[in-house]
């Protein structure tokens, strides 16, 4: 954004860099106990089943909107992919008792 008096270009990238990782650990830490921060795989599952759903329902939802029969094809079909990743957290999930 430009600040007015100010020659300075306007950019689309962050000033700072984005967080990436909780407390300073990545998820394949925290899945194999690596580092400080104790291990919550059953709440990291939740995470993921929760973002696979949503995603799901988003592309059938962008599908139901296409203008184009093979652009609402492709998204059925990646909204397909989303299902089945769903499901295999959602058994795994449930195999931990959660």
């Amino acid at each position: 954004m430009l600040e007015r008096g100010s020659a300075r270009a306007a950019t689309l990238t962050c000033r700072r860099p984005t967080a990436t990782r909780r407390g300073g650990v990545g998820v394949w830490s925290r899945l194999f106990g690596a580092g400080e921060v104790p291990r919550d795989l059953v709440g990291d599952l939740l995470e993921d089943y929760r973002a696979e759903t949503e995603q799901a329902a988003q592309l059938l939802q962008h599908a139901a909107r296409a203008r184009y029969p093979q652009v609402a094809d492709t998204l059925r079909r990646l909204a397909e992919v989303e299902t089945r990743h769903a499901g295999w957290l959602r058994d795994r999930l449930a195999l931990l008792g959660a």
